[in-house]
């Protein structure tokens, strides 16, 4: 009885770790000439590499997610696969840096978005699907009545095969066409994104543990106004503080609370002068936030919350 007790046990665990997929992220990412501004288009090859690459190494925060990068023009040019361990991310990254193409092709879309049907999507991941466009579908590969075409045929396709496809829409052109297509891409469960926003935090932030105490810790983002995100900041495990807080952005802020895990006295014993605590920061609403047409990330997503264990010191003035 204890045997079969066990076996029914270690089949329920197994069926447990087989529900819990880990992700596929898919970048399908435009390379035409027209991304580097090729007959006056606007010049965006850098910003959307950069972004690419801050995406995959502020963002994927689960080793066992799997990271695919397709370049594409007429066709598929290159598949990049890799773990997002640190030396996965690495290696991916550095293929992005490095990549260079300047063949003059036109645009198409579909096909290798059907590649990606075929042979890039796993049932047995849960699929992110990103498709970063400057553009529209050419007249010569069937133009939008043929994007509009493959659009409809996700809505049973993302459900069946758990995949959510994203349309990042780089330019006013790629966002002009879309306009037009878009009840087509309610209907087939894709979300549109016409903004990536990276938000740069300060490198570090200080907090008394004397003067302080009881108070927030403001975080201002540099250069930034926005409002509407959630931002989750996590203290690395250490025996002073505790952090582990969701906080809205107000106005390109937020702020967060310090709890003492010792009482102050203890701390001031124990603490030294000056001491660092790593701190980690990620976007807690992406999908909200996607929903609403905004794709964001953060860089750096680690920053240093510095403890001072001194009273600042204070200019007093008496007026007699």
């Amino acid at each position: 009885m204890n045997r079969l007790l066990i076996s029914i046990a270690f089949l329920c665990f197994v069926a447990t770790l087989a529900a819990q997929k880990s992700q596929r992220r898919i970048y399908l990412w435009d390379v035409t000439l027209s991304m580097k501004g090729y007959e006056g288009a606007p010049d965006i090859y850098d910003e959307v590499r950069d972004f690419l690459i801050e995406d995959i190494m502020n963002n994927i925060r689960d080793e066992n997610t799997e990271i695919v990068v397709l370049p594409f023009q007429e066709n598929i040019l290159e598949r990049w696969i890799a773990r997002a361990d640190e030396a996965g991310k690495n290696e991916i990254i550095r293929r992005i840096s490095s990549y260079n193409n300047n063949i003059v092709t036109s645009t198409n879309i579909v096909g290798p978005i059907i590649e990606v049907k075929a042979s890039i999507i796993k049932d047995d991941r849960e699929n992110l699907f990103l498709l970063l466009t400057d553009g529209t579908q050419s007249r010569r590969f069937g133009g939008r009545s043929e994007l509009d075409k493959e659009v409809r045929t996700w809505a049973e396709y993302a459900r069946i095969n758990d995949a959510t496809p994203v349309f990042v829409m780089l330019t006013q052109e790629a966002r002009g066409d879309l306009t037009e297509l878009e009840p087509a891409f309610k209907a087939g469960g894709w979300t549109l994104v016409s903004d990536f926003i990276i938000l740069r935090p300060p490198h570090f932030v200080t907090y008394s543990i004397v003067d302080d105490r009881g108070q927030s810790v403001n975080v201002q983002f540099i250069g930034s106004a926005l409002s509407g995100v959630q931002i989750g900041i996590y203290a690395d495990e250490n025996e002073y503080i505790a952090i582990n807080q969701k906080c809205m952005v107000n106005n390109g802020m937020f702020s967060f609370n310090v709890d003492f895990k010792q009482p102050e006295s203890t701390l001031r014993e124990m603490l030294p002068e000056k001491m660092q605590i790593p701190l980690r920061l990620e976007i807690a609403n992406q999908n909200e936030m996607m929903r609403n047409g905004s794709m964001i990330t953060i860089n750096p997503y680690r920053i240093v919350l510095e403890l001072i264990n001194k009273p600042e010191k204070k200019l007093i003035i008496h007026y007699e």
